[in-house]
């Protein structure tokens, strides 16, 4: 493995070995890279606690070296509108999309922190850019990366009075519950968040609602990078889409690192449209942070794996 951010992944290979004496048509399955929408926090204390800085580094280099390996977005919370309250809440500034990694860095360079921390009303909009998305492709897995360093305390009981804020952290919640029940997992970072804290406790929940527990806790933009890195590791894809849909999967062999993967639920399915998806312990494999060979091809009897 590699400590660098993302060294996880597989490399496609279509040409995977026959014994076969019949023609045998090698598949070429494309990566389903998943969506993940950055959701970072750009709140006051974000900068008066020296974080935003830090944050902005991790988050620039982390999205110039992986924009290639997923599809990246960026929302920011809350937007400066004017307001005196600052509690308007993020929408998606940049919708994910491979190659959005200059654009990020671009976007967090013009920005500075300030204002309340909208979390939940931020989580609802994600979750409305995900519904439309979702007719699109409901192939690609989909993910919500949340960078926070406080409670919520705009919306529901919030008014920037600490004694409200847990109406706020429960709604938070339940809007992290309304994206796992659409299909879309979130990732929870507390940015310098003290560990045995109330708080901790709270984002401990949230990560498990979004089903990625435990939550990350990171204290400076070294950390930051190296638990992106980590999660990019887990989020590989592990679906293909193949230029066409093979008539029988029984005569499909998928390898990975030359080894037979069974037509199983806890090896491999195909799926409507031609989408070879790992499941189980093979999509396990491939996120287990290093590099691995994907093969796929149509044979000309029924595959049996000894």
């Amino acid at each position: 493995g590699s400590d660098s951010p993302g060294a996880g992944g597989l490399v496609v290979d279509p040409s995977a070995p026959s014994d076969t004496v019949c023609e045998v048509l090698n598949l070429s399955p494309r990566p389903q890279q998943p969506e993940l929408l950055i959701l970072l926090d750009r709140s006051g204390s974000m900068d008066f606690e020296g974080r935003w800085d830090p944050s902005v580094a991790a988050l620039s280099q982390v999205a110039m070296d992986l924009d290639q390996q997923l599809k990246l977005g960026l929302a920011m919370f809350p937007i400066d509108d004017g307001s005196s309250n600052g509690c308007m809440p993020g929408d998606v500034q940049i919708t994910p999309s491979l190659g959005n990694g200059s654009a990020i860095v671009d976007a967090l360079s013009r920005e500075f922190a300030r204002g309340g921390t909208p979390t939940s009303a931020t989580l609802d909009a994600a979750h409305d850019f995900y519904i439309d998305d979702l007719l699109d492709n409901n192939y690609v897995e989909r993910y919500v990366l949340l960078v926070t360093d406080g409670s919520p305390n705009c919306g529901p009981g919030g008014d920037g009075d600490d004694s409200f804020h847990e109406p706020s952290q429960a709604v938070t919640g339940e809007q992290i519950d309304r994206l796992r029940a659409s299909g879309v997992r979130s990732f929870v970072v507390g940015y310098d968040i003290r560990r045995g804290s109330n708080l901790g406790g709270v984002l401990e929940d949230w990560a498990q609602r979004g089903d990625t527990a435990p939550y990350r806790i990171v204290d400076d933009e070294d950390s930051l990078v190296r638990e992106l890195g980590e999660i990019a590791g887990e989020v590989v894809p592990c679906s293909f889409a193949l230029d066409g849909e093979p008539p029988d999967a029984s005569y499909v062999r998928v390898q990975i690192d030359g080894q037979d993967v069974p037509l199983s639920e806890d090896g491999w399915q195909l799926r409507e449209g031609g989408v070879i998806a790992l499941v189980g312990a093979s999509c396990d494999l491939l996120r287990d942070g290093d590099s691995h060979g994907f093969a796929a091809q149509v044979e000309c009897d029924v595959v049996v794996i000894k």
